[in-house]
C-alpha cells in the first residue's frame, strides 16, 4: 500500500511540475505581449507630445503674426 502512495503521489507531482511549467511559459508570453504593448503606447505618447508641442508653437507664430 505505501509504495502505492508513493507512486501516486510522484504521478500527481510531476502533473503539478508540468501545470506549473506550462502557467509558467504562458505568463512569460503573456508578459511579452503586453511589454510590447507598452512600448508602443510610450510610443505613441510621445509622438503625441510631439505633435501637441508644435501645434503650440504654430499656434503661438499665429498669435503673434496676427497682433503684427
Amino acid at each position: 500500500m505505501a509504495i502505492s502512495d508513493v507512486t501516486e503521489l510522484e504521478y500527481n507531482r510531476r502533473g503539478l511540475e508540468q501545470l506549473v511549467e506550462k502557467r509558467l511559459v504562458d505568463l512569460m508570453k503573456a508578459r511579452e505581449v503586453e511589454e510590447r504593448r507598452r512600448q508602443s503606447a510610450e510610443k505613441s505618447l510621445l509622438e503625441i507630445k510631439k505633435l501637441k508641442d508644435q501645434l503650440e508653437a504654430e499656434r503661438g507664430y499665429l498669435q503673434d503674426d496676427s497682433k503684427a
